[in-house]
């Protein structure tokens, strides 16, 4: 994870599943990192993903599979409501069940993207 403050970083919403998964997670603070980062995919055998952009992946169980699919259906509608108000000014609007424990919503860039 990229960020100009570490404190900031460190309470950010993007950690809250890797935190209950108990993964990993760096944190780089310097303006340089984003750059660097972006080029370096791989640690010692370890690719490298920024948690605040797209396409993270986790494991899940069956039953968290199950309980993400019911809550993107019954956002479905909310979420086709908030893309159609912001219209332009977002790329995307989505239910996100995997990235959240506590936090109502964050707002991601693309996987190729620089981060917010």
């Amino acid at each position: 994870m990229t960020g100009d403050n570490l404190t900031a970083m460190k309470e950010s919403p993007f950690l809250e599943r890797f935190t209950k998964k108990n993964i990993e997670v760096i944190f780089f603070e310097d303006a340089i990192d984003e750059y660097m980062v972006s080029s370096l995919v791989e640690v010692d055998s370890k690719k490298l993903k920024c948690i605040t952009k797209d396409n993270i992946e986790l494991e899940q169980t069956e039953d968290e599979k199950k309980a993400l699919e019911e809550k993107k259906a019954s956002f479905e509608k909310l979420a086709k409501f908030m893309k159609e108000t912001l219209g332009d000014k977002v790329e995307n609007v989505r239910v996100s069940g995997d990235r959240l424990v506590a936090s109502p919503c964050i707002l991601i860039t693309s996987e190729w993207g620089w981060s917010a």
